[in-house]
């Protein structure tokens, strides 16, 4: 389904796309588009999105290093995980070499509280969202 884009008005005057349509269709300052088709969101596309937002290497996130700046990047590739893959505890325990589902758990926790809590922390999970082409409900 088509969407409305707004185009600031000094773009909307040039936009090569309206230039064969009539002036006041040039000048107009919203286009209706196709949204880009949705991608498949795999371990991989996560990993890779919230180790390019918070600046930690792909590799760490899934190691055993619990440093606040890889804990808090790996907090937000479980609750990706938990949201959009839909894996059970165990499973993201697996995944990410946590020790069991408790851990899990509490890093679930933990991501819910920073959420709510630090904005910085909710900046970078906004930013590995929107690498993912999800819309993100907290985005600054």
């Amino acid at each position: 389904r088509p969407v409305r884009v707004v185009l600031p008005p000094a773009i909307a005057k040039v936009n090569p796309f309206l230039r064969d349509q009539p002036y006041q269709k040039r000048t107009t300052t919203a286009l209706w588009v196709e949204p880009p088709a949705p991608r498949a969101i795999t371990k991989a596309s996560l990993i890779a999105a919230v180790s390019a937002a918070f600046g930690v290497p792909a590799e760490k996130l899934i190691a055993k290093g619990m440093r606040r700046p890889i804990a808090w990047a790996r907090f937000a590739l479980v609750r990706l995980m938990r949201e959009q893959l839909a894996w059970s505890y165990p499973q993201i325990a697996r995944n990410v070499g946590f020790r069991d589902h408790t851990t899990v758990m509490h890093a679930l926790r933990r991501a819910g509280e920073l959420l709510q809590q630090d904005a910085d922390w909710r900046w970078h999970f906004d930013i590995a969202q929107m690498r993912l082409g999800l819309s993100s409900e907290t985005a600054l």
